[in-house]
């Protein structure tokens, strides 16, 4: 699990957390594919930064 800001996101990549706006309401549940509207949801709601499943090794991995 790894911390990514949301201006880095892609769509495709998986949530580790449940994402939650800053007031409490459920965004994006654990385990699920960020689409482009989802990046468009997270900055709507001013979220800076989700947890995203794997690791950098394992992310260098799939671009190869």
């Amino acid at each position: 699990m790894r911390e990514i800001k949301v201006n880095e996101l892609k769509e495709g990549m998986t949530t580790a957390v449940d994402v939650f706006s800053p007031k409490g309401q459920l965004i994006l549940k654990r385990h699920q594919a960020v689409s482009a509207f989802d990046i468009a949801k997270f900055g709507f709601y001013n979220i800076a930064s989700v947890y995203i499943e794997g690791s950098s090794a394992q992310e260098k991995r799939r671009m190869e």
